[in-house]
């Protein structure tokens, strides 16, 4: 960002009602992105104390109006930066949630395949012994991680046969006593891997990234190819203070919390701005689509670049031929050479984050951010080649996570206007990853440009947390999941995370639309009147019509098929 000094002889043009129009034409706030209020404070406070140092006599509304100018020009928003940023654009959205019916869009998200796929593992018979009837108990688990703001399985359980819409949304099941419901829960989250969750979404993500128009053209193409990695805390239902040792630790916790941790926050000051008795949920999702790729619920002190690690193994795992090149995420990704050097030569992957710590000033170039210079300044990245990419590793057969081109990567660099006569210069990632970088971290070049841009929409991640707390899942104090146990947690947040996916192919598929269709010709959306107070099909006539109604398909995901 352009820096401005003392003594800045630039005239003052003061414009408050022009400022504010170019203002809000500007992305300074788009979608998926958020300007942290503190950040914009202590930014707009140090332009306001820079205004007073320079000792200009400016009227309370000319002091705002300087110093909101002057934030707009530090901004650099260039045509070249918009362009960057138009590209990064997400491709995929969920309609306007005013619109929509959440227990008809739920509906529509079980009646995908892949979903139908999930239902049938989970509820099918385990071992010998008298066969229960589990679909009741999955449909409070699921309706405590989708359609609950506040996930508690009596309220689930209540709302489920109460309401003739949602209990048509997940198949009119059979309710047993209460008691046998709280069992079968935990029987049902106990005896099945969150995994299969997982494969799930990797297959919905696929399905979407597959969908093409009329003409045959993708209308996806870039989903999968910018991964975003971030975390967030989860307060486990357990009482939130660091244990005083093992023995408090076990009386705390019990037998059923075995993966709860216990971590503090502190600033450079010593203040303490976090403290979390429970989980950190660490996500990898896709910029194009803002949907989660893969997830996983760790202890909230576990770290969150060896989270990262796991999540990858997982991807590419379930995914081998993901198209995924660059990883974004926030400074804390950054503190690590031998991280950058694993995503770089391990995974095939261009890191992407901002500068988390220091390097070497013995490094060549280390004063200018890896990037070589010449008698005009900063120079352009030319080429980069070498890499063990993804599309390298796919015409080789080199699968992810395996080392591969350490001493062939390098990155060739020119004089920024051409001039013959400077030098040019080539950088190795191998010396240093962290600093010399596939999308370099200064310059104007359109690489550099780029990884401003990533940087820019990296927040895309949030809005995955901001939706599992909408749905009471992440909540602090009195909100946070009220449930026991590590693996029931676990499955609220996987379920949580995968309706996200199913939902957004439920309606690009159009499976939305037929189920609200399919709802309202069953009656579901009549309203009673006091003529008639109950204009729905009650249960039996609803079990009847359901039967006479084709099943819908149960496909298993690609990375579970032998002929994938």
């Amino acid at each position: 960002m352009s820096s401005i000094t003392p003594g800045d002889p630039s005239p003052i043009t003061l414009d408050v009602p022009n400022i504010a129009e170019i203002l809000q034409d500007q992305p300074t706030h788009r979608s998926g992105t958020t300007r942290r209020p503190h950040r914009v404070r202590i930014h707009r406070a140090q332009l306001s104390d820079l205004l007073v140092c320079q000792g200009q006599t400016l009227t309370p509304a000319e002091h705002e109006a300087e110093v909101t100018r002057r934030e707009f020009e530090a901004s650099k928003i260039s045509p070249e930066f918009l362009a960057a940023l138009a590209k990064l654009a997400a491709t995929s959205h969920n309609p306007p949630r005013p619109t929509i019916v959440p227990e008809i869009e739920m509906a529509a998200a079980r009646r995908l395949p892949t979903m139908v796929w999930l239902t049938e593992e989970l509820v099918r018979r385990v071992g010998r012994g008298r066969p229960t009837d589990k679909r009741f108990a999955l449909a409070v688990l699921e309706h405590m991680a989708t359609l609950s703001s506040r996930p508690e399985a009596q309220a689930a359980i209540r709302t489920i046969q109460r309401s003739p819409l949602t209990m048509w949304a997940f198949d009119h099941p059979t309710a047993p006593k209460r008691s046998c419901v709280y069992e079968q829960i935990q029987k049902l989250c106990s005896r099945h891997s969150t995994e299969l969750t997982l494969h799930a979404n990797i297959e919905l993500i696929r399905r979407l990234s597959e969908q093409v128009d009329a003409s045959g053209r993708e209308l996806h193409p870039d989903i999968g190819t910018v991964g975003v990695v971030d975390a967030t805390m989860l307060q486990a239902h357990v009482p939130q203070r660091k244990p005083g040792g093992p023995a408090e630790r076990a009386a705390m916790l019990g037998d059923r919390w075995h993966d709860v941790g216990f971590v503090v926050y502190k600033d450079s000051r010593g203040n303490v701005t976090a403290r979390c008795h429970g989980y950190k949920l660490v996500a990898i999702c896709d910029l194009a689509s803002t949907l989660p790729l893969v997830w996983l619920l760790a202890p909230a002190s576990v770290g969150e670049r060896d989270a990262c690690r796991e999540l990858l193994r997982i991807l590419f795992e379930l995914w081998p031929t993901c198209p995924m090149h660059t990883l974004v995420g926030d400074a804390l990704y950054d503190q690590e050479e031998a991280f950058a050097r694993e995503l770089v030569f391990d995974w095939g992957l261009h890191p992407c984050f901002p500068r988390g710590g220091r390097v070497s000033a013995v490094l060549p170039h280390a004063e200018t951010e890896g990037v070589p210079t010449c008698a005009h300044g900063l120079m352009h990245r030319e080429k980069a080649d070498g890499f063990p990419d993804a599309d390298w590793r796919a015409r080789t057969g080199t699968p992810r996570g395996e080392t591969a081109r350490v001493d062939k990567a390098r990155i060739r660099w020119r004089c920024s206007i051409k001039d013959p006569a400077c030098a040019r210069a080539t950088t190795y990632p191998r010396d240093n990853a962290r600093l010399y970088t596939y999308l370099p971290r200064a310059g104007e070049s359109p690489a550099a440009i780029r990884r401003r841009a990533l940087l820019y929409r990296r927040n895309s991640v949030e809005s995955v947390f901001s939706s599992l707390k909408n749905r009471g899942v992440g909540g602090k104090g009195n909100q946070r999941l009220k449930l026991v146990g590590d693996p029931a947690a676990d499955w609220v947040i996987s379920f949580a995370a995968l309706h996200l996916t199913a939902a957004r192919l439920a309606h690009a598929t159009g499976g939305y639309q037929d189920s609200y269709v399919a709802a309202e010709r069953l009656g579901y959306l009549t309203e009673p009147t006091s003529e008639d107070l109950f204009p729905y099909p009650d249960l039996a006539e609803a079990r009847r019509t359901a039967a006479g109604d084709p099943a819908p398909r149960a496909i298993a995901p690609r990375s579970l098929r032998r002929d994938s």
